[in-house]
C-alpha cells in the first residue's frame, strides 16, 4: 500500500499548464490556484485502493503536465497507515526520505 503526495514548488503557473493540471485534477481552478499558493499537496491519496486504476490514470496524466512543463515538484511515498492531511507547508512535514522523482512514480503506477 501507498500513499502518494505531490507538491508543487512553484507559487504561480503560467495559464495553460494550470488549465491542464486542472483538468488532471479534476478540480476547480479557484481550488488548484489556493493548493499551489498555500503550498498544500495536489494529490495526497492512497492509491492501492478500490480505486486504483483511476487513480493511476489520473497520476499518469498529473506526471505528464510535470515532465511536460517541466514543474518543479516534490512527490513523496509515504508508508501504509499515513494518511496525509492537505494542509499548509505539507513538505515541511514530510520526510525527505519517503521522496521520489517521476519516474520512480511512472514505475509504481505502471506495475500496479
Amino acid at each position: 500500500m501507498s500513499v502518494i503526495v505531490i507538491l508543487l514548488d512553484e507559487t504561480k503557473l503560467p495559464p495553460k499548464p494550470l488549465m491542464v493540471l486542472k483538468n488532471a485534477l479534476n478540480i476547480s481552478l479557484g481550488d488548484l490556484r489556493s493548493l499551489i499558493e498555500t503550498e498544500s499537496p495536489i494529490f495526497a491519496k492512497e492509491i492501492f485502493d478500490e480505486n486504483m486504476e483511476a487513480h493511476c490514470e489520473q497520476l499518469a496524466r498529473i506526471i505528464r503536465v510535470i515532465n511536460s512543463w517541466t514543474l518543479s515538484s516534490r512527490i513523496f511515498e509515504l508508508p501504509e497507515g499515513s494518511t496525509p492531511q492537505p494542509t499548509e507547508n505539507a513538505k515541511e512535514k514530510l520526510d525527505p526520505r519517503c521522496e521520489i522523482d517521476t519516474a520512480t512514480l511512472a514505475n509504481i503506477i505502471t506495475q500496479a
